[in-house]
């Protein structure tokens, strides 16, 4: 910053001038500039309190750039990041200036927010936490404020992840949830990060990142299955018992976990996808879906078996089981839409996916359901009975209430107004 005060530099005024403005241009291109100056005096280099000093007078003898190569996998890897959500943030001690060319010709875009390292030191940290959320560029940055940032971004509600090679990393890398070392940086930076990158090679970062998207998101997707299914289950089974009956056979049971969460789950787990996800927990979302499957899902089985009970003739008991399985299994299918939507209609319990797959398999598994029921030895064999057209027809009724009932419960964020907390997002942002 000498040459952004020409009164520290006792030359004439066009000389310093003239500097000013090429390190100024230089440094627009993304070059680095180095000033060369002298002191005609032995210059005292250092306060009384031992901190180091500018000498009083000083002579500009010149000024040298240099140019930095980007690696050639530099835009593609940024590029790869902003999909996947991630907002990259850098941090040098180079000139601002330097820095967001060098940014731009990678690709970040040209209406990127520098900040200087001695402006933030202006501030209070209400301030630099607004800073850090809007500016991309950290130019003139001391190692205590690289420490600073890492700590702002986390504060926010950032997972932050840091890439370092130097000495001056160390303590950033530290503070970072992700400390990330190059292979050619200095033995203290490696030994403190989590991560060391082989042939200091950015190209594997990306594809990490998305295969940690695509595992979370896969888990997410089995887990709202499975639970919404053994929740549902269980407050059935509590009902139906109060009730004096008994819900499924162990053979309805296979069937049920087969159709509506075994094979789904492999399947989802599979298909599953990167994208981004939200900085609240995993709970407040899980328990978005959940609750209301699981308490409108036994609330239909309490209503079929009471239509069983009331309209009499053959055994209570198995036709209350087949008829329970029908309805169980077509929502346990309809959940799978649910959890990847695949046109917008279906959103209220996961966000949009467009991925018709899921739903796809939901229908075929159903046809195959249908097929067990309609066919005499496979019926016979998993202990079903057959039912009457109208208590098919009364069955398709309650499962199409269901899926109004389920998809309002979750538009409206019933859980959480009854709950009275804020509502968590159902999409991954």
């Amino acid at each position: 910053y000498v040459l952004g005060a020409p009164e520290f530099l006792q030359a004439s005024v066009a000389t310093t001038g003239e500097v000013a403005a090429q390190a100024e241009a230089w440094s627009a291109l993304g070059l680095r500039t180095l000033l060369f100056a002298q002191a005609p005096d032995e210059p005292e280099l250092h306060r009384p309190d031992g901190e180091p000093r500018l000498p009083d007078r000083l002579i500009v003898l010149g000024i040298v750039s240099f140019s930095d190569e980007l690696r050639p996998e530099a835009r593609e890897t940024l590029t790869r990041f902003k999909d996947a959500g991630v907002s990259p943030k850098i941090i040098s001690g180079d000139h601002p200036h330097t820095v967001a060319a060098l940014a731009m010709q990678a690709g970040l875009g040209s209406d990127l927010e520098t900040v200087s390292g001695l402006d933030l030191a202006q501030m209070d940290e209400a301030q630099r936490g607004d800073v850090v959320e809007k500016a991309t560029i950290f130019g003139r940055i001391t190692p205590d404020q690289k420490e600073d940032l890492v700590r702002l971004l986390k504060r926010n509600g950032h997972y932050v992840a840091m890439i370092g090679d130097g000495v001056n990393d160390v303590l950033s890398l530290k503070s970072a949830n992700l400390g990330i070392a190059m292979e050619s940086g200095s033995q203290a930076t490696r030994s403190v990060s989590d991560i060391v990158l082989i042939g200091d090679s950015f190209a594997t970062l990306p594809w990490a990142v998305e295969e940690g998207q695509r595992i979370r998101n896969g888990i997410r997707d089995v887990l709202q299955l499975f639970i919404s299914r053994v929740a549902s289950v269980s407050l059935l089974l509590m009902a139906v018992m109060i009730l004096g009956g008994f819900p499924f056979e162990p053979k309805h049971i296979s069937v049920l976990t087969t159709f509506t969460v075994g094979i789904p789950s492999v399947a989802l787990a599979a298909w599953a996808r990167p994208g981004t996800w939200s900085r609240t927990s995993v709970y407040g979302p899980l328990a978005h879906f959940v609750f209301p499957a699981a308490l409108l899902t036994a609330a239909a089985g309490v209503v079929v078996y009471l239509i069983v009970a009331l309209n009499g003739g053959g055994s209570l008991a198995a036709h209350a089981e087949t008829a329970l399985t029908v309805m169980a299994v077509p929502c346990g299918l309809l959940l799978l839409p649910f959890v990847e939507p695949p046109v917008h209609w279906f959103e209220g319990g996961a966000a949009y996916s467009g991925d018709w797959r899921p739903t796809q398999l939901a229908l075929g598994l159903f046809l195959v359901f249908a097929a067990l029921l309609a066919i005499e030895p496979l019926r016979s064999f998993f202990g079903f009975v057959p039912l009457s057209l109208s208590m098919y027809g009364a069955i398709a009724l309650i499962v199409l209430a269901w899926t109004l009932l389920l998809r309002f419960a979750w538009r409206a964020r019933l859980l959480e107004r009854f709950l009275g907390v804020e509502p968590s997002p159902s999409s991954e942002a």
